[in-house]
């Protein structure tokens, strides 16, 4: 199980965060790789907005697409003759 204590220095005020063997990160440290963690989630939202249309296009003729082959698929029921 991963401990993690915070202790901060006040000489300093560095905040330290001691891991599971014991090497410690500098709050420089934290920041970074939170700062890549949001670049990293914000390039995922972006992908989303940056393809927004695309998706829409692309779910507008797959719309088109199924409308004409339910239309297909009821002219043949009606032009094939029933045994009654």
């Amino acid at each position: 199980m991963q401990r993690i204590i915070d202790a901060v220095r006040s000489e300093k005020a560095d905040i330290l965060v001691v891991g599971r063997r014991g090497r410690g990160l500098l709050l420089g440290s934290v920041s970074q790789k939170a700062a890549a963690a949001f670049v990293t989630v914000q390039g995922a939202f972006n992908w989303l907005v940056d393809n927004y249309q695309r998706l829409a296009d692309w779910r507008s003729s797959a719309h088109r697409v199924a409308t004409l082959l339910i239309a297909l698929d009821e002219l043949a029921a009606r032009e094939t003759p029933k045994d009654t």
